[in-house]
């Protein structure tokens, strides 16, 4: 979509005044969602007295649901739902308006024309044209977390790059729910490895046999560990298959699966291992040692994020995940276990 906005100006002067009142639109990935809360809190602090609006997917309620960067959370549905967003900006405009969309798309333009925001800011693709006040070029498809850094310097919010760590806040219910559970299956503080089961797409589910032997190969080599087997709500059938071989005790099966709960059980093990993308960014964001088991397309993206911590990942020659090889896996938590002092130290930390 190549508009051209007459009543707006590209400028890069200084506000004049700090804006009252900010909406931010957001409806990128999970994955994305958690990498773009560095820009998140940098926004809160640069204007810590305006009253900011998120607006996102559905999905990710569970993830911005005890955010303190906002003052309040909508959620756009798509569809006829964009006229009722529309609608609402016009209704209360904002200071400022900023769009975090990566593609031109009909609601980053109409919003920014139509939605009555005193300025706008956003990014610049091929597609786009000069829509916002100002624009960070983004013609160059840069990974997420440095056009959100390119952005920030059009609005004179300085961030270092060594500041965009994914951000998460896990609600202090589910910190404890998962923390009970986890006291009781396993008294005796073993170390624990959380297997993320389930992905967002049907090109990022390892094979069942895969994990399998893969993990039976992992419990020969650490006998003391325990498995979180973590699993989205429809992949509970899998998470049994998997379970079948192994003795009672040695697996755990999680209580709740929702997003919080689970990132609330992955922050209290030792190690994730995962093909889902979001969980990965939980275990930056609160330095858990991880193993990624990802797509070619992935591996530009993660070397460019300069993901901070103890990380190893395992990259599929093509699309799908499934036919990563086990022992590609395994070497990776060969690599990545002198990093795991509970896993080398022989297990329970209880008596330190």
């Amino acid at each position: 979509m190549n508009h051209q906005n007459p009543q707006k100006t590209t400028h890069r002067s200084p506000f004049p005044e700090p804006p009252g009142r900010i909406v931010i639109i957001f409806r990128g990935t999970g994955s994305d969602l958690l990498r773009a809360g560095f820009f998140f809190k940098s926004v809160r602090t640069h204007f810590p007295d305006a009253s900011i609006r998120l607006i996102t997917l559905p999905h990710h309620a569970d993830l911005v649901k005890y955010a303190v960067w906002f003052n309040s959370v909508g959620f756009y549905k798509g569809g006829f739902d964009f006229f009722r967003q529309i609608r609402l900006l016009r209704a209360e405009p904002a200071d400022l308006l900023i769009n975090l969309d990566q593609g031109a798309s009909r609601l980053q333009y109409y919003s920014a024309v139509w939605g009555k925001a005193v300025r706008s800011a956003g990014f610049k693709t091929a597609e786009s044209g000069e829509v916002f006040n100002w624009q960070a070029d983004v013609t160059d498809h840069p990974v997420f977390s440095l056009a959100l850094i390119r952005l920030a310097e059009k609005l004179g919010i300085a961030i270092p790059r060594s500041a965009s760590r994914p951000q998460l806040t896990i609600g202090p219910k589910e910190f404890q729910n998962a923390r009970k559970q986890l006291a009781q299956v396993n008294p005796l503080k073993a170390p624990v490895i959380a297997v993320n089961l389930s992905a967002s797409d049907k090109d990022r589910y390892w094979k069942k046999d895969h994990w399998w032997n893969f993990l039976l190969r992992l419990k020969k080599t650490d006998l003391q560990v325990k498995l979180l087997l973590l699993y989205q709500p429809g992949d509970a059938q899998i998470s049994k298959d998997i379970a079948t071989p192994f003795a009672p005790g040695s697996v755990i099966f999680p209580a709740y699966s929702d997003p919080q709960h689970q990132a609330a059980y992955l922050v209290q093990a030792d190690l994730v291992i995962s093909a889902d993308s979001w969980l990965l960014e939980v275990a930056e964001a609160f330095k858990i040692p991880a193993i990624g088991i990802l797509p070619e397309s992935h591996r530009v993206k993660m070397q460019a994020d300069d993901r901070q911590g103890v990380f190893e990942a395992v990259f599929s020659a093509q699309k799908s995940v499934k036919d990563i090889p086990i022992s590609s896996v395994y070497d990776a938590y060969c690599r990545i276990r002198p990093g795991i002092h509970r896993l080398v130290s022989g297990g329970s930390d209880q008596d330190t």
